[in-house]
């Protein structure tokens, strides 16, 4: 039984869900760890998650669709197919169904194939055209709303734009991303993008298969709502209770008149896609190798969840930058997608995830090398790191050396040297204050004109409140200025907690420097901010007249240098250290080293 006689089984219902999820196995293979497959002996197992697509009528004649696969990240893994297969038909048989909305959780709404997937798809073992899950709004007897609150990538995107109508986030990513990969679109892409959103804008995504944000599409001239992410629910839900008041068979009537014609030209479409896919992606090795790396840690559970593949290159020699104080990589995405090599920041353990931290800048920097030689397992590394980011990113190369690889080139952006961050002292308030207004300025970072009024002052915060409550008041202050409002005022206080949490097993004053054991043959790349000021005019949103800095105006790099007999020293036009990551000046600078070391 091929994959699209098991999808008209099913929904025949001359299969149950197990047997339909048994076949599909047989083409995609079980997910890593599953445990109808090989059983997984991690010390520390993801916690077991409820139904991957969850079916719920939250209103009279309402019926909302939620794909949850946290697992794969909203990757078409068997148990999502298996689900949505499943949860369609029996919508089909509802009779008090009117509407049905399809969105996704939390940052994802579909994400395309599997790494399983594709493969087969690689190894001939099944067709593009065999399973037409993107079918699946199509044949839904009344309207459907995508409220596609989050990413929407291959596949996925396709499955969000053939429904009745498509509603789209201004902050998630979006992307027909075959081309990227050097193998034609499938899924009907060609059929649906220009259709939903227009020929020139749907030309250019179908042909680069480049990630675009929701605000270009809408910058763009996209012609579906693009919302900020926590309005596009709401709004399709308002939009299904004005489709829920008309008679049901009125509804069903005319969208059928509605997708014949798309579903008469779907048919013919899909075919001549599959024919080109056969051309440019069976059994083309070039073609995998570009593919596979995308799959290293996104939907492979099994792998480093904090490596982080941040542009969209695949062949050459990896560059790996590690995370600062602050535990992202995000502020490295600008760089990595103007860098020609693989790209790939190494976040805090526990920074996504529920993992406890690693406490220990060594201990650390021990976990970060496999993660590191999981990916490269023989040098020459190029490393780097903003911040104390470049402080891991030494001792990364000191062990790597250690155990006897050879480390090329280490950029540093703004790091002081160990003892310099003496001259930091801050109270539990200003890491408090900090936490927050951080996240203020990452959320409203290209409001540079009005930037400071987004934050909160020190002034404004309370005297003798212990971290819960000094919390809580901050968190409030936060949510009148920016701060996520799809979190609950208790999981910000959690999420705070955890980022306290984190900052403080670097346990910096446990950390001694100890030499590279082959210095000479690292060249440093300093990138110093030239203002010599740390916190600049964020200082009274970043400390409290409590704390003690005295490291503005000092040689803060000096040792750094020492320790380099090959140090290179860049001045970058940066108002304060705080700033150096998102000033357009310094991130030209940033830019411009960069290209000529790595390209």
């Amino acid at each position: 039984m091929d994959t699209k006689a098991i999808f008209r089984a099913l929904q025949a219902g001359e299969i149950t869900t197990e047997q339909a999820y048994a076949e599909l196995a047989a083409f995609l293979g079980p997910p890593e760890g599953d445990e109808r497959g090989t059983s997984n002996d991690e010390e520390e197992a993801e916690p077991i998650q409820g139904p991957v697509v969850e079916l719920q009528e939250v209103e009279s004649g309402i019926f909302q669709v939620t794909m949850q696969e946290r697992t794969h990240k909203n990757t078409f893994s068997t148990e999502l197919i298996t689900g949505l297969m499943q949860v369609f038909e029996s919508l089909r048989a509802n009779k008090d169904c009117k509407v049905v909305i399809l969105t996704g959780y939390d940052t994802y709404f579909a994400c395309g194939g599997t790494q399983e997937g594709l493969l087969a798809l690689y190894e001939g073992k099944a067709k593009m055209t065999d399973l037409h899950l993107y079918s699946l709004p199509l044949e839904c007897d009344v309207p459907i709303i995508a409220a596609m609150q989050g990413h929407g990538l291959g596949g996925g995107l396709c499955l969000g734009l053939f429904c009745d109508f498509v509603i789209m986030s201004r902050e998630s990513t979006y992307a027909c991303n075959h081309m990227s990969y050097g193998f034609t679109p499938g899924d009907g892409a060609t059929l649906i993008l220009p259709r939903v959103l227009g020929y020139p804008l749907a030309q250019e995504l179908l042909f680069t298969g480049k990630n675009v944000k929701g605000t270009e599409l809408a910058d763009r001239g996209a012609s579906v709502p693009i919302l900020p992410r926590k309005e596009v629910l709401p709004h399709a839900r308002k939009m299904a209770r004005e489709l829920a008041e008309k008679p049901r068979e009125s509804l069903m009537l005319l969208k059928q008149h509605m997708v014949t014609s798309l579903k008469a030209d779907l048919t013919e479409v899909v075919e001549k896609e599959w024919a080109m896919q056969e051309k440019t992606l069976v059994h083309r090795s070039d073609v995998l190798e570009k593919m596979m790396p995308a799959f290293d840690s996104s939907s492979n559970p099994s792998a480093f969840p904090e490596l982080l593949h941040l542009n969209q290159h695949f062949t050459g020699r990896p560059v790996f930058w590690l995370h600062g104080e602050g535990g992202g990589v995000e502020g490295y995405q600008w760089v990595a997608e103007k860098t020609r090599r693989p790209f790939y920041g190494i976040q805090a353990r526990g920074h996504m995830t529920e993992h406890p931290p690693i406490r220990g800048i060594k201990a650390m920097a021990a976990y970060y090398v496999s993660m590191i030689q999981s990916k490269q397992a023989k040098g020459p590394y190029d490393l780097g790191g903003y911040s104390l980011g470049g402080l891991l990113a030494y001792e990364v190369a000191r062990q790597l050396q250690e155990a006897g690889e050879r480390v090329q080139s280490l950029v540093m952006l703004d790091t002081p040297d160990p003892s310099s961050w003496e001259k930091i002292r801050l109270s539990s308030q200003s890491r408090a204050l900090q936490a927050v207004n951080m996240a203020l300025l990452n959320r409203n970072r290209k409001e540079t004109e009005a930037i400071l009024q987004k934050l909160i002052h020190h002034k404004e915060i309370p005297e003798h409140t212990d971290e819960a409550e000094l919390l809580i008041h901050l968190i409030r202050l936060g949510r009148e200025r920016g701060l996520s409002l799809t979190l609950s005022e208790t999981g910000l206080l959690t999420l705070f907690q955890h980022h306290l949490r984190m900052q403080a097993a670097f346990e910096l004053n446990r950390y001694t420097l100890s030499p590279l054991p082959h210095a000479s043959e690292v060249t440093c790349h300093y990138v110093r901010n030239q203002s010599g000021s740390f916190y600049g005019e964020l200082t009274p949103y970043l400390t409290t007249d409590a704390d003690e800095i005295t490291i503005d105006h000092t040689c803060y790099w000096e040792e750094w240098e020492r320790v380099f007999p090959r140090f290179y020293l860049l001045d970058a036009a940066s108002t304060s250290h705080m700033t150096l990551l998102f000033e357009p000046e310094a991130q030209a600078d940033i830019t411009l080293l960069c290209q000529e070391l790595y390209d």
